[in-house]
C-alpha cells in the first residue's frame, strides 16, 4: 500500500522568520490545516476565518449572513426572491 503525499507547498514564515499569530493558541496540527487549506484554495488565512464564522453563526441561527441574506432579497425580483426562498427552505429541511 502506498502513502499519498500532500503537494509541497512553500513555507513563508520560515524563510521570512515571521511568527504565526496564533502559534500559542492553536496546536501545530490547527495550524497546518489551516495552511493547507488556504494553500489549496488559494486564500489568505483571515478569509478563511471569515468564512468559518460566517458558516458558524448561520448554524448558530442567523447572525450578519442572514441579515445580509434578508436585505439581498429585498433587492431581488419577485422570482429571483421566490428561487432563494426555495433554496433556503431546502436548507433548512436538510440542515
Amino acid at each position: 500500500m502506498t502513502e499519498t503525499t500532500k503537494p509541497k507547498r512553500t513555507r513563508p514564515d520560515l524563510v521570512t522568520g515571521r511568527t504565526v499569530p496564533w502559534g500559542t493558541k492553536l496546536s501545530p496540527e490547527w495550524i497546518e490545516r489551516i495552511r493547507d487549506i488556504c494553500h489549496r484554495d488559494r486564500i489568505k488565512a483571515n478569509d478563511l476565518i471569515e468564512r468559518a464564522v460566517e458558516v458558524y453563526e448561520v448554524e448558530q441561527g442567523g447572525g450578519q449572513f442572514m441579515a445580509r441574506l434578508e436585505l439581498l432579497l429585498t433587492q431581488a425580483t419577485p422570482a429571483q426572491r421566490e428561487q432563494a426562498r426555495a433554496i433556503i427552505e431546502k436548507l433548512n429541511r436538510e440542515g
